[in-house]
């Protein structure tokens, strides 16, 4: 393992790894409040399984 931390492609696998679950974690707290947005209003609107 120590031989691997000075590697380039060890840090470069450690960023993608990195940015993709900053992603996946923007993307989850967004996810909430848009379904919100867009199934409220009238309940014929809303999925058959939220009535």
């Amino acid at each position: 393992m120590p031989m691997a931390v000075r590697t380039r492609q060890f840090w470069l696998l450690w960023g993608m790894l990195f940015i993709n679950i900053s992603a996946g974690i923007s993307i989850l707290a967004q996810a909430s409040p848009m379904m919100q947005d867009m199934f409220q209003g009238h309940p014929s609107r809303r999925p058959r399984w939220c009535r």
